[in-house]
């Protein structure tokens, strides 16, 4: 009976252990895909030529500028 216990206790134990772990590498994963998706703004900031940090605002213009130079209407052949 001692022995079904102990087994039981180790048991759980290492559920509880696999439970914490998993979460842990979760919580850190969203760090570390919060940290890429800033990466991936300040990447596309330069890709427009304006500099990271930049509002919301002045990265709708440059994209709105690039656009209307870029357009493929623009083009005629």
């Amino acid at each position: 009976m001692r022995a079904i216990l102990t087994a039981v206790i180790i048991f759980l134990a290492i559920l509880i252990f696999r439970f914490l772990f998993r979460e842990k590498n979760r919580l850190k994963s969203r760090v570390t895909q919060k940290e890429n998706a800033a990466g991936k703004i300040d990447r596309c900031a330069e890709t427009l030529g304006v500099k990271p940090g930049v509002s919301k605002e002045e990265l709708e213009q440059a994209y709105k500028d690039l656009v209307n130079v870029w357009h493929p209407d623009r083009f005629h052949q």
